[in-house]
């Protein structure tokens, strides 16, 4: 099935469950779902992507994945299941379109539709995968790794190689300080991978 995307469901699978959603639109950086709240429906992203941050109590926050148009958020699903507060939330990465469908309509198609809980455990699979990628690039590999792999992803999706983002920002995802990713962003300049000028970061082809 490659990426599980909504559309890999049958149409009229897909319809049941927007039927009752909820669809409002983001601009990019926007706060989507908040940390520590009880989730009450679960994301659908229609068009554009968001981020999902992880944090444990008052700790830093990290970035575990991206979800893309078409993938909808397993670990609010998972969180409304086990009726607790998620420490995940979301902000939209670029211009997006989300549909948020209630909890209990989510279950009431999960019971009638079988081809849905096998999707459902396709996607589990993946951020699974995800999470386990996330947990081997910080054993293996230094930051400069990390920034670098951060960077082609968000060239990929926003379909640009010139990015609107602040060291800052990038710090606040890689859960380090300001200082340290404008050294890296400097040594990736000096190397001819990046370029950098206020506000924006290009990426060059040879980063890819």
């Amino acid at each position: 099935m490659g990426t599980a995307h909504i559309s890999h469901l049958p149409s009229h699978i897909v319809e049941e469950l927007l039927r009752a959603a909820v669809i409002k639109s983001f601009a990019a950086g926007q706060p989507i779902t908040l940390p520590n709240e009880y989730p009450r429906s679960v994301p659908l992203v229609l068009s554009g992507a968001l981020k999902v941050f992880y944090r444990p109590e008052m700790n830093e926050e990290l970035v575990l994945y991206f979800l893309e148009a078409e993938q909808y958020c397993m670990m609010s699903l998972l969180a409304g299941i086990r009726r607790l507060p998620s420490n995940l939330y979301s902000t939209a990465e670029t211009d997006c379109q989300v549909a948020f469908v209630r909890l209990e309509h989510f279950f009431a198609v999960l019971q009638r539709q079988p081809l849905l809980l096998e999707h459902l455990l396709y996607l589990y699979h993946q951020r699974i995968e995800d999470l386990l990628d996330l947990i081997t690039t910080f054993k293996f590999s230094g930051l400069t790794d990390r920034l670098l792999a951060l960077l082609r992803r968000k060239v990929e999706l926003t379909n640009t190689q010139t990015l609107h983002i602040t060291h800052e920002e990038l710090a606040h995802e890689l859960g380090t300080s300001r200082v340290v990713v404008s050294r890296l962003l400097k040594e990736l300049e000096r190397k001819g991978m990046v370029e950098l000028h206020r506000g924006t970061i290009t990426v060059h082809d040879s980063a890819q």
